[in-house]
């Protein structure tokens, strides 16, 4: 259900029901999920602060290494993007 989200109706709810579930219930597929919506839908504040809960819960891979990049790209932050591509080095991802 996250994942379909194409519109920004459709973003809008899925940021509804992520703030719903709670802490101990989200898995890996839930972060990384939200991470893209925020990169494709322009939310990059969210995906920054998304990605630093991430790192903190020891919960960065492939996925979400390569999301935090495309939102990146899409703001300009292309020194940033690169740094997340180090980061996906260290986590087996690239």
């Amino acid at each position: 259900a996250l994942s379909a989200a194409r519109t920004e109706a459709d973003y809008l709810g899925a940021m509804k029901l992520y703030s719903t579930i709670p802490q101990e219930q989200m898995t890996q597929a839930t972060y990384n999920t939200m991470l893209s919506l925020h990169a494709r839908h322009g939310g990059h504040d969210a995906a920054e602060e998304l990605f630093r809960e991430m790192k903190r819960g020891g919960r960065v891979d492939k996925i979400s290494v390569t999301a935090i990049m495309k939102s990146r790209v899409k703001v300009g932050d292309f020194e940033g993007a690169k740094l997340a591509f180090d980061t996906a080095t260290k986590v087996g991802g690239a």
